[in-house]
């Protein structure tokens, strides 16, 4: 299965990342809560997570700790409108930052550095 892990709070953020994610060919799992998309991804094969950092019940950062715990090597791809001076955690640990509102070309770009050329549509 070819499915994303979209964990964003934000309505309009969470059907606008699946759009676009479903137009370069994957499936898309979207949550709200961070605690139930780590419990989500526990039990489910995704090729990589789309992270909010502001999320109502955990920090984005805490989502990540613990994706991290199911699979150390899932590309996860931090999306936030907030200042880079509050994403340092994110750059110490390689991770991607897409700055909101998500730019198409760009998340294109990002998965395809992430998941491999092949694996991602152009669009």
């Amino acid at each position: 299965m070819r499915t994303i892990l979209v964990v964003e709070d934000e309505y309009l953020a969470a059907i606008d990342l699946a759009r676009q994610i479903i137009r370069v060919g994957f499936d898309v799992h979207c949550e709200s809560m961070g605690l139930r998309a780590v419990e989500v991804a526990a039990g489910m094969d995704i090729e990589a997570a789309i992270v909010d950092i502001q999320l109502p019940d955990i920090s984005g950062r805490d989502v990540v700790k613990e994706l991290r715990k199911c699979g150390s090597v899932l590309p996860i791809i931090v999306c936030t409108a907030y200042a880079s001076e509050h994403l340092q955690w994110a750059c110490d640990a390689g991770l991607p930052i897409i700055q909101k509102p998500v730019d198409e070309g760009l998340l294109v770009t990002t998965l395809r550095r992430h998941l491999g050329q092949d694996r991602v549509r152009l669009i």
